[in-house]
């Protein structure tokens, strides 16, 4: 058990009612939340309730004296913790207030100061939540859907109205609650809330910079320090594509519009249902509605008749493919899975007998070609024994094909771990390639924790060597923090050397005017780079171009044209604008 935890049968003291410590229900970084239980008369006869309980405490400045269970901190850090726990307080106390006044947002029952530190005491909520309750139904009904999400976008509008973002939303802090036979939803877990000032500056400091990748816009991977609704408003926005797709979004930096899209119309939801969607899905803040309260009225008003969602029985246990369980075991006969010892035996006995063929006769770069010349033919179990070799001798590029190996199982056992550690060694030889690989492994958490940090200065080793992929990741990621300037500047530089995706974003950049002066001009001449290389929505945006003369002499005939091209890759709102315009005689 942590150290830090309070253990069970603790007891806390508040003026009003005695609570004792049941269990750790989770931790972070500023605070503590406990199941507890307490004693109260109701109806004149003495009940025990749950409830939970959230201790603040700041794990990487304070300690809990084992004796006391005071929360104790060093002199230096002490007026930082200080600060902190009165924010603290105030959050609680503000949220006590919401919750009062909205039936969809946990309520908090009183704030009081025990063991040196504070606490706020909560609803306890154990009827699932709403990731649960998809990943057991599967993907909802938009009536369904709207049932269970209006209530939650209603109750973020009111927080809006008075000042406060949520920052975390997402299925897993949305409980739903058995409400007169009826499920309800309830927003929990205000960890990274913030209140802001009628000058939109935050009023306490005891919110950290945090993020939910899939559910969090990529502005808030740097954190915020104004009042940021349109970060809510994305968060709902992909919460509520969980709930219509049954699995989670992308990360932002890698939702594509045009596959949402797809995805969304294919369900036969209404255009005014998924432009709605996807206006709050927007890479851009000031694209998005403005607050909750007016994308609940863009995506729900006059959409759909909601239905109450009744408490339902848990579905059986199924398999991926969707067949239940005992009619698997009736109708089909798995094969005999491999034995796992023989396969590494055999892998590694390939290996040994690579290195025997291998001949000390070779230099460190003729072996590395021979591996080279195995891996451009797909010839991988012939190609790795040559690139470990090599790779032992120290010779970079061996190592970072040899890491691609581990990580793909390219004639070898996939191992993301040791594919990290050899892309690791060639990248601190100054291998582009690697950097580059070693940024992608860092941001996503292949082979290595995820750390963004870490993913940024490898990005930018390799897009200061030139690599171009790079500097179109290192673009995005400026973008992504509304650095537009550096954004443009690095996107410029991958699409100098032909990165479709990056003459867009820089087409985009000019376009809006994105760390660059607005030019539309421009904009069409990046855009028609990257439509001429195949990229879909540059072929769309030049279409767009050319049918409302912006930044190019109107021609609708050639509006026609780059239309059909994106609607040959799939792009239903290019196809729908072509017929629009062939209904019109343009060919």
């Amino acid at each position: 058990m942590n150290d830090f935890f309070l253990k069970p049968g603790t007891i806390l003291r508040s003026s009003k009612r005695n609570y004792e410590i049941v269990k750790v229900l989770g931790h972070g970084g500023f605070g503590i939340t406990y199941l507890v239980e307490s004693d109260i008369i109701y109806d004149e006869l003495p009940t025990t309730v749950r409830f939970a309980l959230k201790e603040h405490f700041i794990n990487s400045l304070c300690s809990r004296d084992p004796q006391t269970q005071h929360v104790i901190s060093s002199q230096p850090v002490q007026k930082e913790v200080d600060r902190s726990m009165r924010a603290f307080i105030s959050e609680a106390q503000r949220l006590q207030k919401l919750g009062i006044s909205h039936s969809n947002i946990v309520k908090v029952n009183e704030v009081f100061e025990a063991n040196n530190t504070a606490y706020f005491v909560m609803e306890y909520l154990d009827g699932g939540s709403l990731a649960d309750y998809v990943q057991g139904r599967g993907r909802l009904s938009f009536a369904e859907m709207s049932a269970l999400m209006e209530p939650v976008c209603n109750s973020v509008a009111m927080l809006h109205r008075n000042s406060v973002a949520h920052y975390d939303i997402k299925p897993q802090n949305i409980m739903l609650v058995n409400r007169k036979g009826q499920l309800s939803p309830v927003l929990i877990d205000f960890g990274l809330a913030k209140h802001y000032d009628g000058q939109g500056n935050a009023t306490s400091s005891i919110a950290a910079a945090g993020y939910t990748p899939g559910y969090a816009p990529m502005e808030q991977y740097a954190g915020f320090s104004t009042f940021q609704p349109t970060a809510d408003v994305y968060a709902l926005g992909a919460t509520i594509l969980f709930c219509l797709t049954g699995h989670a979004p992308a990360p932002a930096q890698e939702l594509r519009v045009k596959d949402v899209r797809n995805e969304l119309t294919a369900l036969n939801l209404s255009a005014k249902v998924v432009n709605a969607l996807l206006s709050a899905l927007e890479y851009r803040p000031d694209d998005r509605p403005a607050d909750a309260g007016a994308f609940a009225a863009a995506i729900f008003a006059g959409n759909f008749s909601a239905t109450p969602v009744k408490m339902q029985p848990k579905p059986s246990v199924t398999t991926p493919s969707g067949k239940p369980t005992e009619l698997i075991s009736e109708q089909t006969s798995p094969r005999k899975p491999l034995n796992p010892i023989l396969i590494i035996a055999g892998v590694i006995l390939a290996l040994v007998l690579g290195y025997v063929v291998i001949s000390n006769n070779y230099t460190a770069a003729e072996m590395y070609q021979k591996g080279k010349d195995y891996y451009d033919k797909e010839q991988y179990s012939e190609a790795v024994p040559w690139f470990s070799k090599a790779a032992e001798q120290g010779y970079a590029d061996a190592q970072f094909y040899l890491g691609k190996c581990y990580d793909l199982g390219w004639g070898v056992t996939e191992d993301k771990t040791q594919g990290f550690a050899w892309s690791r060694k060639a990248a601190e030889q100054g291998h582009a390639e690697a950097q580059h690989w070693l940024g992608y492994c860092y941001y996503y958490g292949n082979g290595v924790t995820r750390n963004y940090i870490q993913a940024v200065a490898w990005y930018r080793k390799a897009a200061e060597q030139g690599e171009k992929y790079a500097q179109y990741e290192l673009g995005n990621w400026y973008h992504g923090t509304q650095d537009y300037t550096q954004a443009a500047a690095w996107f410029r530089k991958a699409a100098e050397q032909g990165v479709a995706p990056a003459q867009y974003k820089l087409g985009e950049c000019y376009f809006r005017g994105d760390g660059v002066m607005t030019d539309r001009t421009q904009a069409v001449a990046w855009y028609r780079k990257a439509a001429e290389q195949g990229y879909v929505e540059a072929q769309y945006e030049l279409g767009s171009c050319y049918e409302n003369g912006c930044g190019v002499t109107q021609n609708k005939s050639e509006a026609l044209y780059w239309y059909r091209k994106a609607a040959a890759q799939g792009e239903p709102v290019a196809e729908e604008y072509a017929q629009r315009l062939e209904s019109e005689g343009y060919r």
